[in-house]
């Protein structure tokens, strides 16, 4: 586990004349890899329910619903070419299958899967995706380690991650990169959430799990940007489990 004293220091990324697309923007992940991104150079255009804190030149917040059709498409239409995307929203809604729902289903799964596949189709038919592009979509380590009450948010990054190599497999004349990233529990407003429906005790309990301890957000940024910078240039199709150690214990 990280001592007090250890400090995260950031990569060093150069993402000069290069344009991302974020999505989730005012969540912890999705805020962090923006962070990084402007620091490093990078023009960003970022989208999230509700208005971000940050405040900078080259960024472009456009709040409005991811699953709205007619704001992704219109939105889509008003930025301009993108050197690849980071796709963090989502949302979870644990419940008993016996309790499930098509209409409490296709809620989780508008925002995890269906709001991810329509904002690249319209990427895509309106050319905004440049060559040589790098794309992120933030899965789950749930999509193989599932549990009780996780039905339709473990199907839905499953489904995110399949998605993610069949972009790949369409886009690959263009030479764009499409991987996934699969954290486990990470300090974000899902990890308050779950500490406010469930008892302090058992999350407790589950955190001892982690040799590591449980991520923060800026783990994942970084991450995202690893994946999204020529560093990582030979790597594409995969998902990159990132638990801290915890499928282990």
């Amino acid at each position: 586990m990280f001592g007090p004293d250890r400090v995260l220091t950031a990569a060093s990324f150069d993402f000069k004349d290069k344009s991302y697309l974020i999505t989730g923007a005012s969540g912890g992940i999705g805020l962090k890899t923006i962070q990084v991104l402007l620091d490093s150079g990078a023009k960003v255009y970022s989208n999230s329910r509700r208005e971000i804190d940050i405040k900078h030149p080259s960024l472009v917040h456009s709040p409005g619903d991811i699953t709205d059709e007619e704001f992704v498409k219109n939105w889509v239409a008003s930025i301009g070419t993108i050197d690849g995307l980071v796709y963090s929203a989502g949302m979870i809604e644990p419940r008993p299958i016996r309790f499930e729902t098509k209409e409490k289903m296709m809620k989780v799964w508008d925002v995890n899967y269906f709001a991810a596949v329509n904002l690249v189709s319209n990427l895509i038919k309106k050319k905004k995706i440049n060559a040589w592009s790098s794309s992120v979509f933030i899965s789950s380590i749930s999509a193989r380690a599932p549990y009780i009450g996780g039905s339709k948010y473990t199907g839905s990054k499953a489904a995110l991650e399949v998605f993610a190599k069949v972009m790949m497999m369409e886009l690959a004349e263009k030479k764009a990169r499409t991987n996934c990233l699969a954290p486990a529990m990470v300090k974000t407003e899902m990890y308050d959430k779950g500490v406010d429906t469930g008892s302090e005790l058992r999350m407790a309990e589950h955190i001892a799990k982690y040799p590591f301890g449980i991520g923060e957000p800026e783990d994942v940024a970084q991450a995202c940007c690893f994946l999204l910078s020529d560093a990582s240039r030979w790597i594409n199709g995969v998902t990159l489990t990132m638990d801290g150690g915890y499928l282990l214990t």
